[in-house]
């Protein structure tokens, strides 16, 4: 795999604390904090909070959510893996935690393991979009183009204004020498509602690379970079260019 893809992120939801007397009101206050942690962009300390009460209601589903989103914030993907596992063993049909689950291995890196947990969802929920993108970037990062690209044409026909698939989608075409058929994917984009997006951006500009516009790619990436730091991206680029039909 050339470079990272990405990932559809999951909503999670709230939990209020539970329990009698001054342990019960204890856990309110400190939810109370966690909230106000989580609101203000501070997941440090909302995952320190966080898993002072997993340690309490290690059950708490959703609870057990928010405890990953706040390590994901941080960056602790595996840390997110680990308490989302704890959970899910403990239920396992729970269709949020078994995909959290998939969605933190991958953001880790455990591929393969992600891969068997998107497959397993794919069964249960076989018209999710967050599942079958989940899916199709495994396939990316395996090497499995096509088949990724398959995944993400079934998003975006039952939901053409998917960002995440179309931004993926036209990602994937790129690394697969599909240079010219990136470019117009990643436009409808740019010109849409993932035009303001940075990401978006250095695709199109990365699409433009592969199909050999190098002084197009240079212009995107100049809104994000210095001339020469545009420059130089762009020049890495030529290595994904669609190979010259056979005379």
């Amino acid at each position: 795999m050339r470079g990272p893809l990405l990932c559809v992120m999951l909503l999670l939801g709230a939990c209020a604390g539970s329990g009698e007397g001054g342990q019960g009101q204890a856990g309110d206050t400190r939810m109370r904090i966690a909230a106000a942690a989580e609101a203000a962009g501070e997941p440090d300390r909302a995952a320190a909070i966080l898993a002072q009460e997993v340690a309490r209601r290690p059950h708490d589903a959703t609870l057990r959510l928010r405890h990953a989103a706040a390590l994901t914030a941080l960056g602790d993907h595996l840390g997110a893996a680990s308490t989302l596992a704890e959970a899910s063993q403990a239920a396992p049909r729970d269709a949020r935690l078994r995909l959290a689950l998939a969605q933190a291995r991958l953001r880790a890196g455990d591929i393969d393991p992600a891969g068997t947990d998107f497959e397993s969802l794919v069964q249960a929920m076989p018209d999710a979009p967050a599942v079958l993108n989940g899916l199709a970037v495994v396939r990316d990062m395996q090497g499995r183009h096509a088949d990724a690209q398959a995944l993400y044409r079934q998003v975006l026909a039952r939901a053409p204004g998917n960002v995440a698939a179309r931004n993926n989608l036209g990602l994937s075409l790129a690394l697969s020498g599909h240079g010219p058929e990136a470019v117009s994917v990643l436009q409808m984009l740019a010109g849409g509602q993932g035009g303001t997006s940075r990401r978006v951006r250095h695709n199109l500009a990365l699409a433009h690379g592969a199909a050999g516009d190098e002084q197009q790619a240079v212009r995107i990436l100049a809104h994000d970079m210095t001339a020469e730091e545009a420059a130089a991206a762009a020049r890495t680029f030529r290595t994904l260019r669609t190979p010259d039909p056979a005379p």
